[in-house]
């Protein structure tokens, strides 16, 4: 009977993270499809140079951005999924909360333009670092609204929500540069799509209600309540709790970004003047495709975090084991042959992508993609961390793994130029996996089976190998990638590394 009740609630999880899994994966390949459309469309219609331009400023405003967006979203997330009851309140104060300090950020990042534009070596930035100011502000208020959706186990509609939003944008840029508005253009219609998601937010989610009783169990509390409860959500959320969770989170996730963007910086300022934007703008063409599989991947720590925070709060070890165990083997099987098959194509896929131009970028990509996939494990594991109320710990690790990038990009930009950003950042991120995942191991005392970690590297070294000698190019790589796909999935079902489990998910979510 114990035995069948192990497997009915292993079962459970599995469907739990793999239905969630699933409805944030296909947001992020709307994120993916939306994003490339709309960077393969800027950089053959604005060139290298002013698609540097362009990079830059976007890479700038992100990093701010998406510290507000991520931290909030994960700490409202992390109080609401403890407190299903009381996830109306928690929505409303992280509203508050949000509104007077991302609307702090938004005034001291416009009227810092200058000295950003200063260390960067190029004042023409200046006007469109300030019109991205706008997207702080907007941007960051709708994260409210996603953590209130992920906490609560709502996974579908903060898919929806989310993929509208990136639908939005590319199509507004696409109008805006097409009527010659160029980078302001760009930047603005990253703006206008920012303020018509907050609208819309506001207008079909706002203030009222939402049966959740279907999805998690959960009921949100009746506006009416008694005193009793006022007294009880007050000790939920209080502000200074709020903000002693959310600090640590924003720091760490301020470091996380720059890991991802330091390399351009350090790029664009250390480059010469006459050949900054042109650089710029082969790296961001560079990073625009190494980035693909850490979002391929990037929804599982987003099911995962509320889930480990919920199974940690209740002090369930097991549970919580079993999270950072199918976690790390479902990212790997993903990971893995997804960085293969792009590093063994990188010139292949570049000058398909963005015309034979961009193709210079190809060595740096084939680093960076390496880099980009040691980032999906380190963002695994500090989720792990930062989810069993110990945010702090993954500020510090990501704190030391920014150093290592920091003083390696400076060294080898200087002499690599492209090549030397790519290799300071792989080497950077491959320290802080080795970091993280011996913390995880310290805590938990797992992380993946050797044997099943074994048969996944096996099968992406050969699916690598048929990528080497196979010469595709043009539109003739998608069908590379999927046969490439087809060895891969055949050695796994070969070496018994997907099981009658797997399958029986797969099929299940499927059929819901």
């Amino acid at each position: 009977m114990q035995e069948k009740n192990k497997l009915s609630t292993s079962q459970s999880l599995a469907g739990v993270v793999g239905k969630g899994a699933i409805w944030l994966t296909l947001n992020q390949f709307i994120f993916l499809l939306t994003s490339y459309i709309t960077y393969v469309y800027l950089a053959r219609k604005l060139g290298a140079e002013l698609f540097g331009v362009y990079g830059v400023v976007i890479s700038l405003v992100t990093v701010v951005t998406m510290v507000l967006i991520t931290g909030t979203q994960q700490v409202v997330a992390k109080f609401v999924s403890e407190n299903p009851s009381h996830a109306e309140f928690i929505k409303r104060k992280a509203l508050k909360l949000q509104l007077l300090f991302s609307g702090s950020i938004t005034v001291i990042y416009f009227f810092s333009s200058f000295i950003i534009a200063y260390l960067l070596h190029d004042k023409n930035l200046i006007p469109f670092i300030q019109l991205s100011a706008l997207i702080i502000l907007f941007h960051s208020l709708f994260s409210v609204f996603m953590g209130y959706f992920n906490g609560l186990k709502l996974f579908k509609q903060q898919a929806l929500y989310t993929a509208m939003y990136h639908i939005a944008r590319m199509i507004l840029t696409i109008i805006f540069v097409m009527f010659g508005y160029k980078v302001f253009g760009a930047i603005g219609a990253f703006v206008l799509s920012s303020v018509l998601f907050f609208v819309a937010c506001l207008l079909f989610v706002g203030f009222t209600k939402i049966d959740t009783e279907k999805n998690s169990n959960a009921t949100i509390q009746n506006e009416k309540s008694n005193i009793n409860n006022i007294l009880i959500q007050k000790e939920v959320v209080t502000t200074k709790r709020f903000i002693s969770f959310s600090m640590p989170i924003m720091l760490y996730i301020v470091v996380i970004y720059l890991l991802m963007n330091i390399d351009l910086f350090f790029l664009k300022s250390l480059s010469g003047a006459a050949a900054a934007n042109l650089y710029a703008g082969y790296y961001t063409a560079a990073q625009t495709i190494a980035r693909i599989p850490y979002f391929v991947v990037a929804a599982l720590p987003v099911v995962l975090f509320p889930l480990v925070s919920s199974s940690s709060f209740a002090k369930n070890i097991e549970k919580t084991r079993d999270y950072i165990r199918r976690g790390l083997r479902y990212t790997l099987l993903l990971l893995l042959p997804l960085t293969a098959a792009i590093a063994a194509t990188a010139k292949e896929l570049l000058t398909l992508l963005y015309s034979a131009e961009y193709a210079v970028g190809a060595k740096a990509l084939f680093i960076l993609i390496i880099g980009m996939m040691f980032l999906g494990l380190f963002t695994l594991f500090t989720t792990y961390i930062s989810g069993s109320d110990k945010p702090r710990i993954s500020f510090y690790l990501a704190s030391i793994t920014l150093v290592f990038a920091i003083l390696l990009n400076y060294f080898l930009v200087q002499k690599y130029s492209m090549f030397g950003s790519a290799i300071a950042t792989t080497i950077a991120l491959f320290l802080g996996v080795i970091i993280t995942a011996a913390y995880v191991y310290r805590e938990y005392r797992v992380l993946i089976e050797l044997n099943s970690f074994l048969r996944i590297c096996y099968a992406t070294v050969i699916m690598y190998i048929v990528a080497y000698f196979a010469h595709f190019t043009g539109y003739l790589l998608i069908a590379e990638y999927i046969i490439l796909g087809i060895v891969y999935l055949l050695v796994l079902y070969l070496s018994k590394e997907i099981n009658e489990e797997d399958v029986g998910l797969v099929k299940r979510l499927i059929g819901r």
